[in-house]
């Protein structure tokens, strides 16, 4: 049974009552007509058996509720979430700007707004209207699927509106393939990157990626260790885990003696998009080193030597010195599981898809292998 009172003698009527699940609830009727206060603690108590006897979901009345609120405030605590389970300063920004990008191309003011459809007008947006891939289309509609699924999995939604659709495959039309740096022109960028040679070698050796690098303190670079090995924390890792990647002895040397900027940076290395700029001038100054040389041809200037874009249009940017690193591995026989463990591939199939081409064919010598048992007694 509910009351009515009030804190002063002109003020709004309070309601006190139990909800269907026994909890005691205080709510003002924000009116001073004690009748029509009357009538809406009856009206509260009505809805409170029909929710007890099943006439009302409450559930149901949860998602209109949320689906009366603005979009944004449920992209905020979406962020928050995100932010709480470990994930970086990078990726929740990445994320929210591709998903207010969809919001705001579809229009979108609340939650139940949201469809299928909407996503898939973008993505053909931006594969027709402006000639992005696959790759960066799946890039957009990844964090709007991962919006809806917490959406629902939250309770807001009664269930995930964005399930069906597909994400494209990223390798049917890729517009960039990165080339790997070949041996033979590393020491060329080496010599033309001077102090910076350190940071592109960890990069090659580590197969850091430059997020992570730029995540990199003083405290993680165990260049005294044994063996020495560069340490990112789990929240600055893709997958989330910690990685411990191994350095050469010669490499641990010279990281021993660099001058960090700071007690909190490693390298100092400009925003994720001066990172391609610098690698690309130091090859371009590369290239110049390798075209004055003595003993230089006229058809060294028609070579694709050192240059960003090569004859098969791979391109050359900071990833690629991660790319280095795996394709380095494989053409000197590496063990492709051990690969996978360097490179941090979630599956055995991802290593082999991307670096198999590059180990030495080992068919004539498997064959000739056969002989013995072909040719016994």
């Amino acid at each position: 049974m509910g009351t009515l009172y009030r804190r002063t003698e002109k003020g709004n009527w309070q309601a006190e009552f139990t909800d269907h699940t026994g909890r005691r609830l205080q709510r003002s009727t924000k009116t001073r007509s004690k009748k029509l206060a009357q009538q809406i603690l009856a009206q509260w108590e009505t809805d409170v058996t029909k929710r007890a006897t099943g006439l009302i979901d409450p559930r149901l009345e949860r998602f209109a509720a949320q689906a009366t609120r603005p979009i944004v405030e449920h992209v905020d605590e979406w962020i928050a979430s995100l932010r709480s389970s470990g994930r970086s300063t990078t990726h929740t920004g990445r994320s929210r700007q591709r998903l207010e990008t969809i919001i705001d191309f579809a229009g979108w003011s609340n939650i139940g707004m949201i469809t299928p459809e909407s996503v898939e007008r973008f993505a053909a947006h931006l594969r027709d209207d402006l000639g992005r891939g696959s790759n960066t289309i799946a890039n957009y509609i990844q964090p709007a699927k991962q919006f809806a699924r917490w959406l629902s999995r939250t309770g807001r939604l009664p269930f995930n509106p964005l399930d069906v659709v597909r994400k494209p495959n990223p390798n049917s039309d890729r517009r960039r393939h990165r080339r790997m740096l070949l041996p033979a022109e590393w020491p060329w960028l080496r010599e033309a990157a001077g102090p910076r040679a350190v940071l592109y070698e960890t990069a090659i050796q580590t197969g850091l990626r430059a997020g992570e690098l730029r995540s990199l303190k003083p405290s993680h670079v165990k260049h005294d260790a044994a063996p020495p090995h560069v340490i990112v924390q789990a929240g600055e890792t893709k997958n989330k885990d910690m990685a411990r990647q191994y350095i050469t002895a010669d490499l641990a040397s010279r990281l021993a003696i660099h001058q960090p900027p700071s007690r909190s940076v490693f390298f100092d290395l400009p925003d994720e998009y001066g990172m391609a700029d610098l690698v690309r001038n130091d090859m371009a100054a590369a290239r110049a080193m390798w075209l004055s040389r003595d003993g230089n041809t006229d058809e060294d200037a028609e070579s694709d030597f050192l240059v960003p874009t090569n004859d098969a249009d791979e391109s050359f940017d900071f990833h690629s010195l991660r790319h280095t690193c795996g394709a380095w591995l494989a053409l000197q026989n590496v063990h492709p599981k051990t690969i996978q463990t360097v490179m941090r591939h979630k599956t055995i199939t991802l290593t082999m898809d991307t670096y198999g081409h590059l180990f030495p064919d080992s068919q004539p010598e498997a064959i000739e292998r056969l002989s013995p048992l072909l040719t016994r007694q």
